[in-house]
């Protein structure tokens, strides 16, 4: 299952496995490029990880400018996300916790 949440400044990406191992994949792409569902994020999905991945500060849709120091924020905040599990839900802008 897919769903778009923000943190901070941070869009990320999460792909809920449908029978969950307990355990999660931070994914962190390079750029240029477009974070998204594609067969890395299907073939772990499956096999029970659930999969975040951020879209960096000032790139696609998270705000802020694209700076190095700025991919480390971004890090940070998604590390956050995933080991607190809480964050707005951008179907219908609720905060979710217990992720």
């Amino acid at each position: 299952m897919f769903y778009r949440f923000k943190k901070s400044k941070v869009h990320i990406d999460v792909t809920f496995a449908d029978k969950p191992s307990g355990v999660s994949i931070l994914r962190l792409p390079g750029l240029p490029s477009f974070p998204k569902e594609d067969k890395f994020t299907e073939f772990f999905s499956q096999a029970g990880f659930n999969v975040f991945i951020p879209h960096y500060l000032g790139s696609w849709l998270s705000d802020g400018v694209f700076t190095p120091k700025n991919c480390l924020k971004t890090i940070e905040i998604a590390w956050d996300f995933v080991e607190k599990g809480k964050g707005i839900e951008l179907y219908n802008y609720e905060l979710k916790s217990g992720l």
